[in-house]
């Protein structure tokens, strides 16, 4: 009952996984916690609800089972509370007008992530891998950093290009409810069309080509069912996208009604093949461009709004660096000398570690560049366990919206 691999996967994550509810049910028996979590932040109910659907006996039987102690719980959140910064150190930065959050003397070192750059060379591109150290942003409580809390809205000062902010527990259930749905609804699209059902989200992103799918559906309404799915799937994602709207609007100052987060800005990454992990600047587009001048705003008035919908961020977290190393107003960035003279590293990374389901990172969209990254292990790590099903067990899962406070 008590041994793990090296990945902290137990027997009654394996009983889990393979569906096997009369195994399950004897391990609890004998004492096996229904809280313990691999090494990748997941229990034996959060494998099972990768695996199977909701009504599988295996997950109704986990249910049933309560964590045997909630102390580790509480020493995340004990630990996740120390690190925020408070309302001084907002206002002494603005006050100051230093950049922030980069050149604040209590970054921690995290670790070490790889990331890549996209080069050309005429008609020739090649990628190539990088290393760099990671730092801890430091964490906001979304409550303190708006009008009326402790911070006031900070994001309005020119000098705040970045924030990572803990979110209301209401977000983090949005996001669990998300990602329940669309996994339904995919099920049953591609069960009714005989598709496979990795290919689904291949053909359905990123949004703009959801909604453009959904419309030419309805408006050649030869079958219904189907196109009764896929407006479900842009309705569940676009309740999603309200909800952080609602959430970031009184940080900027705005209200509501007012921040507008258009769909060619709404980029859902439910598979590793959404990851964006060229270090880049977000490009600009036409879209865009009739979007800003129809409303009197610059892209220079726009934030990303990245939430994390999975339980961690797992192998992949997303990786902001100092808006100082950008050469260039939009692309992919070149990558700079591998060491200074003095032998450190020229580029910091920046994350919000320990990130957790229903956080946000928030950047400026024209300052700051960013890339989706994989933190390098140690000898110490050892082998990952159950290699060929990592995608199923640990797939970091996200949102990312474009937003700007638009005049009334």
């Amino acid at each position: 009952v008590g041994v793990t691999t090296r990945a902290g996967h137990g027997a009654l994550h394996a009983a889990a996984f393979d569906g096997q509810t009369a195994v399950a049910e004897v391990l609890l028996a004998k004492g096996a916690d229904a809280g313990a979590r691999t090494r990748g932040g997941l229990t034996a109910l959060e494998v099972a609800l990768r695996q199977h659907d909701d009504t599988h006996p295996v997950v109704e039987l986990l249910q049933r089972y309560k964590p045997k102690s909630e102390v580790i719980a509480q020493q995340l959140e004990e630990k996740e509370q120390s690190c925020l910064v408070g309302g001084d150190g907002i206002t002494s930065a603005v006050a100051e007008g230093k950049p922030w959050p980069w050149n604040d003397a209590a970054l921690k070192h995290v670790g070490e992530v790889n990331v890549l750059f996209k080069l050309r060379d005429g008609e020739m591109t090649t990628v190539e891998n990088r290393n760099f150290p990671m730092f801890a942003l430091p964490v906001l409580r979304m409550e303190d950093a708006t009008p009326n809390g402790t911070m006031g809205s900070f994001l309005t000062a020119k000098n705040i290009q970045a924030a990572a902010l803990h979110t209301a527990p209401a977000l983090a259930e949005d996001a669990r409810e998300l990602l329940k749905e669309v996994n339904r609804l995919r099920r049953e699209l591609t069960t009714l069309k005989g598709d496979p059902i990795r290919k689904f989200w291949v053909e359905h992103y990123p949004m703009t080509r959801l909604v453009d799918e959904t419309n030419k559906a309805i408006k050649d309404n030869s079958n219904p069912e189907q196109t009764k799915l896929l407006q479900s799937i842009v309705g569940a994602v676009t309740h999603m996208t309200n909800r952080m709207q609602a959430s970031i609007a009184p940080m900027l100052g705005c209200t509501p009604k007012n921040l507008a987060c258009p769909d060619f800005g709404v980029y859902y990454r439910f598979d590793p093949d959404h990851f964006l992990s060229n270090v880049h600047l977000d490009f600009p587009s036409a879209a865009e461009a009739e979007f800003n001048d129809e409303r009197g705003v610059t892209r220079d008035d726009t934030w990303n709004v990245w939430v994390l919908l999975s339980e961690r961020v797992f192998n992949h977290p997303l990786a902001i660096f100092d808006p100082a190393v950008a050469r260039i107003p939009f692309g992919f960035l070149d990558p700079p000398p591998k060491v200074h003279e003095n032998g450190t590293a020229p580029w910091r990374a920046f994350t919000y570690n320990g990130m957790r389901q229903g956080d946000a990172i928030v950047w400026r969209t024209t300052k700051v560049p960013h890339a989706g990254a994989q933190w390098v292990r140690s000898e110490e790590d050892g082998e990952m366990a159950w290699e060929d099903s990592e995608a199923a067990l640990q797939r970091r899962e996200s949102i990312d919206i474009r937003c700007t406070c638009v005049p009334a």
